[in-house]
Parts: C-alpha cells; sequence; structure tokens
C-alpha cells in the first residue's frame, strides 16, 4: 500500500524540484496530484483524500496557515509539512500549534533533508494506520459474535466511519480443502492483506478488514467511503473486488471467495447484521457449488427450505454403516457419494458424516480400530469442505483398517516398524533409527522386515512415500517441490526420478492418472 501525497506551492519549479528531489515510492508514497494554490487544492483534496500534504506557507489567493486550518477540519488525520523561507519561521511555529506535522526551510530543500521527512512521517503514519486497523479489528470481531446487539453495531459504524468509511458488504472465504487445517485462516488474512486497500469506480476506494471465523471460514468485510450510485455500480464493485480477492487467494492458498451479487453493500448496521445473517446460511451450500471460486447468494437461495431428508431414510443410512463390515462399506460408498453429489443437500451430507461417524464408535468397542481412529474420523466428519474429501477421508481410513487387519500376522516388532515408518515417513529416516527405537541390530532388523513383509526396510518406506505423494499431487494443492519435501526428500529431481520409476508416470501427470 502506497500513501497518497499532494504537493501545493504556486512556484512550478519548486514543484518540479519536490517531484524529482526524492524516490517517493521508495518511501511508500505516491504523488496524487499538484496544486499551485489552495483553494484548487481544497476543492481536490476533497476527492483524493491524502495521507500526506507538502505545501508552500506563503501563497497567493489563500495563505498557508488558512490552508492547514481548512485541511485540519476537513482531513484531520492527514500530515502536513510545510516548506518556508528563514524569514517566516515565527509564522511557522503558529502552523505547528495547527497541527502540522513539521517544516522544512526553503533554502536547506535538498535529497537527504527531504527524504529525512519521508521517512519520518512514513513511520508515524505507518503507526497511526496499524492503531486505526486494531481498532476496526476489535470493533468487527466484537460484532461478529453478536451483530443483532445495537451497541456493537454502533461501536463498529463509528470505528468505520472514523477510519474507513460509511458503506460496508461482506465476503466469505471458504477453504477448497480441510487438509489446510489450522494454517489455512492465517494464510488467507496474510494473503489479503495485499488487498487491504483496493480502487473502486470514480476514486471510491475499498478497504478490507478480515476475521477468521469458526476456525474454517474467513469473514472479510469490504468498507467504503460512499455508497454506490445504484445497484450496476454496486454489482460492478462486488465482482470487482471478489476477482481481486480471488487472484490474493490463488498465490497463496486454496480457497473460494463467497459473495452477495444484488444488495451487497448497505449504511446501516441493522441492515449490515441481515446481509450477514443470509450469507452465513448459504454458506454450507457453498460447498456444493462446484470449482467457481465466485458463488452469488441468489445461486443458493432456497436450497436451505428444500433440504429434506425421510427420518427412515436416515435411520436406514445409519444401520447400514453400522452393521457392515469395513469392506462391505467400502464397495458400496460409490452409490452413496453419486446420491449426495445428486442433489447436494447440506443436510444430508451432515447425516452421512454422522453415520460414519457412529459406525467408526461401533468399530472401536469391536476391537476393529482404536479411539485415535475414531478422533481422527471425528475431526474428518466436522471439518471436510466438499463431499470428495468426506468420502475420500473415509476411504483411506477403511483402507488403512484392511491394512492393519493384514498386519495382525507380523511379529509386535515388524508392527511397530510398520508403524513407525507410517508416523515418520515424512522425515529423513532408516532402519538404523527403527532398529534403535526397538534396541537392535540394523542389519537384523532388515532380514526381519523382508522375511515377513517380502520388502526391504527402504523398499516399504519408499511405497508409503509414493503412496502419499501420490494422494498429495491428485489433491491439486501442492507443487512438485513442495510434495518432495513433504515426502521426505530433500531433492525434488530425485523425489520425481523414484516417482516415475514407481508409478510409471511423471509427478506432473499425477492429476490425469487420478482414480487409477
Amino acid at each position: 500500500m502506497a500513501f497518497k501525497v499532494v504537493l501545493v506551492d504556486d512556484d512550478l519549479l519548486v514543484l518540479q524540484d519536490l517531484e524529482t528531489l526524492a524516490d517517493w515510492g521508495k518511501y511508500g508514497f505516491t504523488i496524487a496530484q499538484t496544486f499551485t494554490n489552495g483553494v484548487a487544492a481544497l476543492r481536490g483534496i476533497r476527492e483524493i483524500r491524502p495521507d500526506f500534504i507538502v505545501t508552500d506557507i506563503r501563497m497567493p489567493i489563500m495563505d498557508g496557515l488558512q490552508f492547514v486550518e481548512k485541511v485540519r477540519t476537513l482531513l484531520p488525520e492527514t500530515r502536513i509539512l510545510l516548506l518556508t523561507a528563514y524569514s517566516d519561521f515565527d509564522y511557522a511555529k503558529k502552523a505547528i500549534d495547527l497541527g502540522v506535522f513539521n517544516y522544512l526551510l526553503k533554502n536547506e530543500l535538498n535529497k537527504e533533508t527531504l527524504e529525512e521527512q519521508l521517512e519520518r512521517v512514513f513511520l508515524d503514519l505507518m503507526r497511526n494506520k496499524d492503531i486505526k486497523a486494531a481498532m476496526v479489528q476489535k470493533a468487527f470481531r466484537k460484532f461478529l459474535y453478536a451483530p443483532e446487539r445495537r451497541e456493537l453495531q454502533e461501536e463498529l459504524f463509528h470505528e468505520l466511519a472514523e477510519h474507513y468509511g460509511q458503506a460496508v458488504g461482506f465476503f466469505y472465504v471458504i477453504p477448497m480443502s480441510a487438509s489446510e487445517g489450522e494454517h489455512f485462516a492465517g494464510s488467507v488474512c496474510t494473503a489479503l492483506s495485499d488487498c487491504h486497500v483496493m480502487p473502486a469506480e470514480n476514486g471510491n476506494e475499498i478497504y478490507t478488514v478480515c476475521e477468521a471465523w469458526e476456525r474454517r471460514y474467513v469473514i472479510v468485510l469490504l468498507c467504503m467511503k460512499r455508497m454506490p450510485a445504484s445497484r450496476l455500480e454496486t454489482a460492478g464493485i462486488i465482482r470487482m473486488a471478489a476477482e481481486k480477492l480471488s487472484l490474493c487467494l490463488q498465490k497463496r492458498v486454496s480457497a473460494r471467495v463467497l459473495y452477495r451479487q444484488e444488495g451487497g453493500i448497505v449504511s446501516d448496521m441493522e441492515q449490515a447484521a441481515e446481509l450477514l445473517k443470509s450469507i452465513q446460511a448459504a454458506v454450507p451450500y457453498g460447498i456444493f457449488a462446484g470449482d467457481k471460486r465466485e458463488v452469488e447468494i441468489s445461486e443458493l437461495v432456497g436450497r436451505g427450505q428444500k433440504d429434506v431428508w425421510e427420518s427412515k431414510t436416515e435411520e436406514r443410512l445409519y444401520h447400514w454403516f453400522a452393521s457392515k463390515e469395513p469392506y462391505e462399506i467400502k464397495n458400496g460408498l460409490s452409490d452413496i457419494y453419486k446420491e449426495a453429489e445428486k442433489n447436494g443437500s447440506v443436510k444430508q451430507a451432515s447425516i452421512i458424516a454422522g453415520a460414519m461417524e457412529n459406525a467408526v464408535k461401533e468399530y472401536v468397542k469391536r476391537g476393529i480400530c482404536s479411539t485415535e481412529d475414531s478422533k481422527e474420523i471425528r475431526q474428518l466428519t466436522e471439518s471436510f469442505c466438499d463431499l470428495r474429501e468426506l468420502f475420500g477421508g473415509y476411504e483411506r481410513f477403511l483402507e488403512r483398517i484392511e491394512s492393519e487387519d493384514k498386519e495382525k500376522s507380523y511379529s509386535t516388532r515388524v508392527i511397530k516398524v510398520i508403524r513407525f515408518i507410517r508416523q515418520n515417513y515424512e522425515k529423513d529416516i532408516s532402519v538404523g533409527d527403527a532398529a534403535q527405537l526397538l534396541g537392535l541390530n540394523g542389519e537384523y532388523l532388515n532380514k526381519l522386515f523382508k522375511k515377513e513383509t517380502g520388502e526391504s526396510f527402504s523398499r516399504y518406506l519408499t511405497q508409503v512415500r509414493m503412496e502419499k505423494a501420490k494422494e498429495l499431487l491428485e489433491s491439486g494443492q501442492f507443487n512438485v517441490s513442495e510434495v518432495s519435501a513433504r515426502t521426505g526428500y530433500k531433492s525434488s529431481q530425485y523425489f520425481s526420478i523414484t516417482f516415475r520409476r514407481y508409478m510409471g508416470y511423471s509427478p506432473s501427470e499425477a492429476e490425469a492418472h487420478k482414480g487409477d
């Protein structure tokens, strides 16, 4: 973000010197406009709303002190640097009393003295910006917890009007996958910091404030100086902002922006609370909206009323999951998935998730899996972001159960080695590490491991790593270098060679082979 500067001086040569003496961009500034008198400057700054003004103290039509007084009334937080001659020194002191940031003698104006002032002003603006942002953030957070409370509406409106503007709207940012975990919200807020200020139509800048919500989403508040003039302008601003936010997100995280197309900007906080409520109600249905990054709320309206499922169907589903063996459920999952995907029902998805979790509890009672497995499935059913993730995660769980059932024929020591590999495959481990864990000789353990599993330690480790790499690459969320690091390879080139040798195709082709 660059702070906007306005230069005011009746001497064109001085204006040119000011523009060229310093590297304004280096110090976080951009020159928005120059003026040759105070009257013209006052008209201009109403629209420009600069953060910093450099002005001569002696000007025709309106002198510097009169100009400063009017700026102080119009833009009280704008920093002002006065340019003055030595003979006007006492005059400049009076300007300091009016709140001028500092003054600079014209005969001392050069690159060094100007850049020194720019650095000081920039640091002061940044401190003030951080304070403003913290105050707005605090008010926004309180509002989200109880948007219907009038006092919280008024507090947020006051902070926004004081610092950003009086017209507000909201976006939700939804993760494409719950695998982002606890880092998702932080990554989104960091990515969107690049879009804290966005230029809109007619100079109506948009400010954004982000807040993590329910650990799975990020709510973005939009704030503008003024309300759009028409529905058409509203739609244009909303679409532009959503597209820009999505571009920011694409750089760092896998997410999509959910937004309201019509009536999405309001100037009354009661209306804002209702707007937020309507978007919150539609958010769960965004998980069934395909791969679109921007989803109009109007596309999702009415889904809730149609989202019904007979209790008998629910009972049948719970019974089916709880009574079947893991391999039987695995074989029947595809039919249930097709039905759920066709309906696009949040309620149905929640019931299926509940049936899955209930089945795992029964497996724990029967000794098929552990309480840790039950916790893992509960986390999946509480945080899934789309049906593929829910069903895919459950299928991988069933596959692991089958695999562990097969492993029960192995000796205790070999089972411990297999678990050690699965828990540490992303690290630089060897058979020596596993042997040290068990208090055995590495060569002896490797022979024992191969005798029972048919594979050496290193070959088994490679298999586990390649299967995990295949899963990560097929998700489309990670590039080759990231997958290489996540599966224990220091060299992405060596990883790629190993992957091709093991799978028969390159890592970059993994998505095309999904389902093979």
